[in-house]
């Protein structure tokens, strides 16, 4: 009687998955630009909290012009506004 030979491979299952990304808390405002005068202060916060994977959607919410080539969103805002020592108010 001929025997028959059986060949099992085995195959790793790996199970991925989907990871929606979530942003981070903002962080601290950076220093103003000026002293006074008028400047901007800004915040970031990055989409790492989890970042998306395996088909994940990015980070909901925000304004896409914003968000950097790194996947960082900042924002930005007008800080120390008054006039400087010895400048002149024109405004009425």
């Amino acid at each position: 009687m001929v025997g028959f030979v059986h060949e099992y491979t085995t195959i790793a299952c790996k199970v991925y998955v989907i990871v929606h990304g979530q942003w981070e808390a903002w962080e601290s405002w950076i220093a103003c630009t000026k002293l006074c005068g008028g400047g901007i202060t800004r915040r970031k916060r990055s989409c790492d909290a989890p970042s998306p994977a395996f088909g994940g959607r990015f980070c909901l919410g925000g304004n896409i012009s914003s968000i950097d080539i790194e996947s960082v969103q900042w924002e930005e805002k007008p800080c120390n506004i008054q006039p400087c020592p010895g400048e002149q108010n024109w405004s009425m």
